[in-house]
């Protein structure tokens, strides 16, 4: 499985990599903000610059795909044609190593057929398949940690090495330095622990476990934090963005999933005013800008919500002719996506009747991950850190057709 998602991937990538080479300001199509970080760092300017024409330091974005990225670019050169196929290579490396994680956590859960015929699937997924060979963004790498992720929380459950929930913890450090929006699933996979474990010890045993897991992410986390809060004088976690990202979808224009004009990579205007205010003011006042508008127009964003959620599940947005001159996948999309999320749900109810709470885990992927997404904005490559769970759910969903 593994083999033949790599390939598959691989191949992809060689014929889609021109994609990336667009030399337009400052090479934006080769990973946008990533992109222009890593080729801060790769220069020794440091973590900065993520928009061309912004070139102060940056906590926009989480540090380790940027960073990866920069490596790549150290080795293969700036916005190369090797560095695009080296970092498409990664990407497709990390969606093929997916296999090994799904395959193991639906094994567990609803045995070894659904988990072969779930390996077979992933590698022949056309989103897994497209997202590594297009986009040089963390989206594959997160999915892969997010995977790992699940596959430990279940190993857990059997075994209460100190050890072992020392890389637990270090495994999510890792995961929310990739990507933040994954420590939204955390506190209910810990409460899933407590709950499958709690005949086999004490409540002071799992909180000295969990203390462990702690120290391992803390340990993992703080040296990003400490460089945040040196270089803004404020405490930024992970990110400091979300008031942009806030901004982008609730400032009362719905004709795109993706607003340009609200992002200083695209209106000179906010450039302007990212650079004459510097970041952290900057995304304050986005974010005060957003709340207002929600404040102001509260029926307005429940509706903006629920389109995002419907284009989530669905891939659809509009039928508008402008919309959809920009947008010539809209249909397609629209046509894949909906049947998935149809034989999703089938094998959620029927996974559910089968093996009962054991499938948590899965289920709480699903239901909080895209959350974020359904606040701020949203993007087509938002939900594919959770697609492997949608497969495994597909899959027994075929698989158990004709069963009640």
């Amino acid at each position: 499985m593994f083999l033949s998602a790599l390939l598959i991937r691989l191949a992809a990538s060689t014929l889609l990599y021109p994609y990336q080479l667009e030399p337009k300001r400052g090479h934006w199509d080769f990973g946008w903000e990533t992109g222009q970080i890593a080729h801060s760092i790769s220069s020794g300017r440091g973590f900065s610059a993520p928009i061309y024409g912004a070139d102060e330091p940056t906590a926009c974005m989480a540090p380790v795909y940027p960073y990866l990225l920069a490596g790549v670019f150290r080795v293969f050169g700036d916005f190369s044609r090797s560095s695009a196929l080296a970092i498409l290579s990664l990407n497709s490396l990390f969606s093929a190593l997916t296999c090994f994680p799904l395959f193991h956590i639906t094994r567990k859960v609803l045995g070894s057929r659904t988990a072969i015929w779930a390996g077979w699937a992933w590698a022949a997924y056309p989103f897994a398949i497209y997202f590594a060979a297009v986009r040089v963004w963390e989206t594959c790498l997160t999915t892969f940690l997010l995977s790992l992720v699940l596959w430990f929380t279940l190993v857990l459950l059997d075994r209460t090495s100190l050890g072992l929930w020392a890389a637990y913890g270090g495994l999510w450090a890792v995961a929310a330095l990739t990507n933040p929006a994954t420590l939204i699933v955390l506190p209910a996979l810990l409460a899933y622990i407590w709950f499958r474990t709690r005949g086999q010890g004490k409540l002071a045993m799992f909180l000295a476990r969990g203390t462990v897991a702690g120290a391992a992410f803390l340990v993992l986390v703080t040296p990003w934090f400490v460089r945040n809060f040196r270089t803004f004088h404020h405490f930024v976690p992970f990110r400091d963005n979300l008031g942009l990202e806030l901004w982008m979808g609730n400032n009362g224009d719905t004709s795109d999933v993706y607003i340009d004009w609200a992002h200083p990579a695209h209106n000179p205007a906010e450039l302007h005013d990212l650079v004459t205010l510097g970041e952290i003011t900057y995304f304050q006042r986005k974010k005060a800008q957003a709340l207002e508008f929600i404040r102001t127009y509260p029926g307005f964003f429940l509706w903006v919500t629920a389109r995002r959620f419907l284009f989530i599940w669905t891939g659809f947005w509009s039928l508008r002719q402008g919309f959809l001159a920009n947008e010539p996948f809209e249909i397609p999309d629209v046509l894949f996506t909906t049947p998935i999320t149809i034989l999703m749900l089938i094998g959620m109810k029927r996974a559910w009747r089968a093996a009962g709470t054991a499938t948590l885990p899965f289920l709480f992927c699903v239901a909080l991950f895209p959350g974020i997404s359904y606040l701020t904005h949203v993007e087509i490559h938002f939900r594919h850190p959770i697609d492997p769970e949608v497969v495994i759910f597909v899959v027994y969903a075929l698989r158990r057709a004709g069963h009640p």
